[in-house]
């Protein structure tokens, strides 16, 4: 599946977790503040990347398992990735 498909796939499971989470699929009358919901979700995601990215700079390149973009990008030209980049 390439990435565009991938993106709409992961964006519908989450209309649809949503959906069923709060019984409706117009969330724009739910009365939540989207830009500080939004606002708070960036900043768990910064977080969660960086932790992320930290643990794999630290890692032996003997214990480093590919992620999922490793796995898609592994077929394109030029692409290189060995478990020791560093950020």
């Amino acid at each position: 599946m390439n990435m565009n498909l991938r993106i709409l796939d992961l964006i519908g499971k989450r209309l649809e977790k949503g959906k069923k989470r709060y019984d409706k699929e117009n969330i724009s009358s739910d009365g939540r503040d989207f830009v500080q919901e939004a606002l708070e979700e960036a900043l768990d995601c910064a977080v969660y990347l960086a932790a992320h990215l930290i643990e794999i700079q630290h890692m032996d390149k003997d214990d480093y398992e590919p992620t999922t973009a490793d796995e898609y990008n592994k077929n394109l030209p030029g692409y290189q990735c060995t478990g020791d980049e560093t950020i």
